[in-house]
């Protein structure tokens, strides 16, 4: 009965088109109040008003803060900076603020926490609690531009305190990728790699890149089949001659070379490979004719000049080998061959201490060659150092059983050491392969007569004489 006075009051009667417009009135009105009450400015006559003077107490204690002082999901606040308190949650919590901090700008808060105080930021005023936590974090350091031994000196250790700074990346940072992890190696640098077009003859020297081939096969049917496709190539010529030399195809070899020198008469290279495949077949005057065009030709080429040494120790010609090895050895110090060549020289003209230097320098250089072993073991052998010589000599066997040589000098050195029987052994394996004939009869003779068998002895001395 009352709301109907008032409706009747306000709208001056209780009609029902009355009644809805002013039911409109009043939701609207409730509307109004309700804002007002949540935090809202007073309305006077539906109008608003700004607070002068003191908020009431509902008042202070449902207003809310404007909106654009709180944080939003999209955008956290950077380490260091206060953190404001959520709608319906009080104050930020000490350990929310620190987990704030250590998760990276994610929000994990503990409501049974206590309570932090806010920073001057938001009081005006500022507390030691917070002082010291926000002076965890140092301001950063404005930047400046750094010389190059500075920037070189952060890349490698850091900044002087320790801390990344904007300019360059703390070491911390950056992984260590071990050498050993890049195959091939080694524990070093991986080498620069370059295209195609800038390295000629890159699939040759590759191929062949110490003067042997690792396959001389599958060198010798490569360069097989590029003749087929072109035969005007002299430098396939000259490959496959070296891959047949290799092989032991010595004629072929020498075929190959006569190709490539009528192809290329003026090339250094042609007739030193000629000389090669001579050497091979026991031609040593023309070897030494070949490496003398080579060396008019080109007086730096290496082969000719140790082409030319084998051919004058092969000719007993020891004053000129001594001088082309050691040629050879002024243009390219690394191959061995030249010191074996050299060292053969110095042996055969009684110099034996410095044929041990040679056989010493080769062995250094080339721990797989016999013949250097050979060398060193004839050597010891000179010197009266048995055991020694037998070493080396063994050594030099093992590495190369065809090599007959070894086989005289290890007799001469068992028979020293009177191994009458290894003796025996070695010098008709010396004498089978035709290799210092008087001198092997005369060792076996010998071993035979130590041995109490007077008549084998007595033949091999008469073979001997």
């Amino acid at each position: 009965m009352e709301m109907e006075v008032a409706i009747a009051s306000l709208g001056g009667g209780t009609t029902p088109t009355a009644r809805s417009g002013l039911a409109s009135a009043m939701l609207f009105g409730g509307c109004l109040l309700f804002l007002s009450g949540c935090g809202g400015p007073p309305l006077v006559d539906g109008k608003a008003v700004k607070n002068s003077g003191v908020k009431s107490s509902e008042t202070a204690k449902t207003a809310r803060p404007p909106l654009s002082k709180t944080p939003s999901r999209s955008s956290p606040p950077s380490l260091g900076q206060s953190i404001p308190p959520r709608s319906g949650v009080g104050p930020a919590s000490e350990s929310s603020i620190l987990s704030f901090e250590k998760t990276g700008g994610k929000f994990s808060e503990n409501p049974t926490a206590r309570s932090r105080p806010r920073t001057a930021e938001h009081t005006g005023k500022s507390t030691p609690r917070a002082a010291a936590l926000h002076s965890r974090e140092p301001p950063p350091a404005p930047l400046r531009e750094l010389s190059k031994s500075e920037s070189v000196a952060r890349m490698r250790i850091g900044p002087p305190d320790g801390r990344p700074s904007a300019d360059s990346a703390h070491p911390r940072s950056i992984p260590k990728v071990s050498p050993k992890a890049i195959p091939g190696t080694r524990g070093k640098a991986a080498p620069p790699i370059r295209s195609a077009e800038n390295r000629p003859n890159a699939g040759r020297k590759a191929l062949y890149p110490t003067g042997r081939f690792p396959n001389p096969v599958h060198a010798e049917s490569l360069f097989s089949r590029t003749l087929r496709e072109n035969p005007a190539q002299t430098q396939a010529y000259l490959g496959r001659s070296r891959a047949r030399l290799q092989l032991g195809k010595f004629r072929l070899a020498l075929g190959d070379a006569e190709r490539a020198l009528a192809l290329s008469p003026r090339l250094a290279q042609t007739h030193a490979q000629r000389g090669a495949a001579r050497l091979a077949m026991g031609r040593h005057r023309g070897t030494a004719m070949d490496a003398t065009r080579a060396i008019a030709l080109d007086p730096g080429l290496v082969l000719a000049y140790v082409i030319r040494s084998e051919a004058n120790l092969a000719l007993k010609n020891y004053s000129r080998a001594i001088a082309d090895a050691s040629r050879a050895i002024e243009l390219n110090r690394n191959p061995a061959g030249p010191y074996v060549t050299r060292g053969e020289a110095y042996l055969s003209t009684h110099r034996y201490g410095e044929a041990l230097k040679d056989a010493n320098r080769a062995v250094r250089r080339d721990q797989s060659l016999a013949r250097a072993y050979a060398l060193r073991g004839m050597a010891y052998l000179k010197l009266n150092h048995y055991n020694l010589a037998l070493k080396n000599l063994n050594r030099a066997i093992q590495g190369d059983p065809t090599l007959t040589l070894a086989y005289l000098e290890r007799a001469d050195a068992n028979l020293r050491l009177k191994n009458f029987a290894d003796a025996v052994k070695d010098a008709s394996r010396a004498i089978q392969s035709n290799t210092g004939q008087a001198r092997a009869w005369l060792i076996r003779s010998t071993a035979y007569i130590d041995l109490e068998k007077y008549s084998l002895g007595m033949a091999d001395a008469t073979q001997a004489l």
